[in-house]
């Protein structure tokens, strides 16, 4: 696991200060198109982008205030769960905004869109009535108008291998965190410790262990808040918000801004060929 030489003082510096500027930054303000999108026609498909981009960066330091409250309490063992939602959140947002034309929201609301269809047919075969009978009102069912995209939302290891710096590593981190989020061994062993010479029954531990440490939660909680908001500075004219996430990010020894990798350009360049060919 990568490790970060920032102290936890100064980590935790970044993360109250990152906050405080999105109070400023993240205000509501005028949105305005990336500038892939600049001098094209503004469609239902770019308000849908704009705003999950802005939702999703907005979530990310939401979740980072949790967080914050977490460590403060000293809940270790419940803390890499929210850690994990933003370091999800954050990667998604930069993902969103970097994706090439259409293709990223498209499959950002055809995720959607298919687990609503997931969750209507569940419904529909639940032992209860009242979910049954709801099964006809759940909204945003049809996939139809989010069909053909190049890209996929449905795999986070997907959008980690979109992404670079990112791809695979990423994803390890992804499921490191993923290891204390869910009813895993790992999430057990939090609990106990290892049992006494002689004897197979682990012991009891009263206060819970620490899953990772508090630097490292803490570097990955800021290293979100600089991409998330860094995914929002493409929709602004805010460069001095911009400038202060550059200074951010060398102070974090982290590069602020996520570009899509040569997996993401070389699937779409292979899409684009066999179109051509195709005509």
């Amino acid at each position: 696991m990568p490790t970060t030489m920032v102290s936890e003082e100064e980590l935790r510096r970044h993360v109250d200060e990152l906050l405080e500027e999105w109070d400023d930054a993240g205000a509501p303000q005028p949105l305005h198109q990336p500038s892939v999108r600049q001098g094209k026609k503004f469609t239902g498909a770019d308000a849908a982008r704009l705003t999950s981009v802005f939702g999703l960066a907005r979530h990310t330091h939401e979740t980072a205030r949790s967080i914050i409250v977490l460590l403060d309490a000293r809940h270790h063992s419940t803390v890499a769960t929210l850690v994990r939602a933003a370091y999800e959140t954050a990667l998604t947002a930069a993902w969103l905004v970097q994706s090439v034309g259409n293709h990223g929201i498209t499959a950002f609301l055809h995720e959607y869109t298919r687990s609503r269809t997931a969750l209507r047919n569940d419904a529909l075969k639940a032992a209860s009535a009242v979910f049954r009978d709801g099964a006809v009102d759940v909204a945003d069912t049809d996939m139809t108008p989010y069909e053909g995209s190049l890209d996929s939302a449905r795999q986070f290891g997907q959008v980690c291998e979109d992404l670079a710096p990112g791809g695979k590593d990423a994803y390890i981190l992804y499921r490191i965190l993923s290891s204390y989020s869910h009813p895993t061994v790992r999430t057990v062993d939090l609990y106990f410790g290892p049992p006494q010479a002689g004897t197979t029954m682990p012991l009891y531990r009263k206060t819970p262990d620490v899953p990772l440490t508090r630097e490292m939660l803490l570097f990955l909680t800021a290293s979100a808040l600089v991409w998330s908001a860094r995914a929002y500075s493409y929709l602004t004219k805010d460069q001095a918000h911009r400038n202060s996430l550059r200074r951010r990010a060398r102070a974090l020894n982290i590069q602020d801004e996520l570009h899509l990798s040569d997996t993401y350009r070389q699937r779409h360049a292979r899409a684009g060929k066999k179109s051509s060919t195709s005509e």
